[in-house]
């Protein structure tokens, strides 16, 4: 998933096959897809060919990290049924299905971009449909004691 460059957090989403397209998890789901990719399919000429089908939903994109509880919202409104369906999908095929966050923090100091709290409604619709989350996040180069972090180390470090 793209992150644009004004975006702070985008949420999506996700099913993944090798072997079951886009267009037989919309059936199964009843739910068209903001994008499909195709295994093989690249985005550009230059990029990598998927290794997977993919049928993808937006869930929310915006400049405010508060856009979570937007994102968790439409996810419980998809409904009992359509997390049942996917669930059947998980299990009975190789597929497999994911809450897909990702989050850029633009100013380090602004304590409203950190964190993120899946509500319990959402984290109940993917336990149904067997999905899982991954989450992303994008931090800018950090200065500890008024020195840039070196490349490739931690604060921890």
């Amino acid at each position: 998933m793209e992150l644009a460059t004004d975006t702070v957090i985008k949420v999506e989403l996700m099913v993944a096959s090798e072997t079951v397209t886009p267009d037989e998890v919309a059936a199964r789901l009843g739910v068209a897809p903001d994008r499909a990719v195709l295994r093989g399919e690249r985005r550009t000429p230059r990029s990598p060919a998927s290794r997977f089908n993919r049928w993808e939903l937006d869930l929310a994109t915006g400049s405010s990290v508060m856009r979570i509880d937007d994102a968790c919202a439409k996810l419980a409104a998809l409904g009992d049924q359509v997390a049942l369906s996917l669930g059947a999908i998980v299990r009975e095929k190789n597929v497999s299905a994911a809450m897909v966050i990702v989050q850029r923090v633009t100013d380090p100091s602004d304590p409203q971009q950190y964190g993120i709290a899946i509500s319990a409604a959402a984290v109940c619709w993917l336990g149904i449909a067997g999905a899982s989350i991954s989450i992303d996040q994008y931090l800018p180069e950090i200065e500890f004691d008024g020195q840039p972090r070196a490349e490739g180390t931690s604060e921890l470090d």
